[in-house]
């Protein structure tokens, strides 16, 4: 969040408290700071989620290689229908002469000649018609090579 974002929430926040306190302590209000307040509050909330998302930096997209991109075609192939949208956001890198994909989900699988494998139980219920990875390749294995990747 954005110093600007933080500071118009704190504003905000303040300012409903006053308006809170002051009416359970039955101070008068003049009407139009009733009609006023929630559209100031919200207002105010809404310019700062506005603000502090605006210094965030993108990060920047790295650009998969044909390897990866078949290697994830054939992943969703092996997918039930219900979970493919799962492997919208993942990640992939190169690990022992084949493809290593870990899923938003944590599923993990690795790919080599075209055959897909489960390196954890996750892809195992995704994917319940693929074989076991072998033993070197396991979630650990995938997550450090798709984070080393990146």
């Amino acid at each position: 969040m954005s110093f600007f974002g933080g500071l118009i929430l704190f504003i905000a926040i303040v300012g409903t408290a006053t308006m809170v306190g002051n009416k359970l302590r039955g101070k008068e209000t003049s009407s139009w700071k009733s009609i006023w307040g929630p559209f100031v509050f919200f207002g105010a909330i809404g310019l700062g989620l506005f603000i502090s998302g605006q210094d965030e930096p993108t990060e920047p997209t790295r650009q998969l290689s044909p390897a990866e991109i078949t290697a994830i075609t054939l992943i969703r192939e092996t997918m039930t229908r219900d979970v493919r949208h799962l492997l919208a956001d993942n990640l992939s890198a190169h690990l022992d002469d084949g493809v290593a994909v870990l899923t938003e989900s944590q599923a993990a699988y690795w790919v080599k000649d075209e055959e897909v494998y489960a390196a954890n139980g996750i892809a195992m219920i995704y994917s319940p018609k693929i074989e076991k990875s072998p033993v070197n390749i396991d979630f650990d294995t995938v997550e450090l090579a798709v984070k080393d990747g990146q």
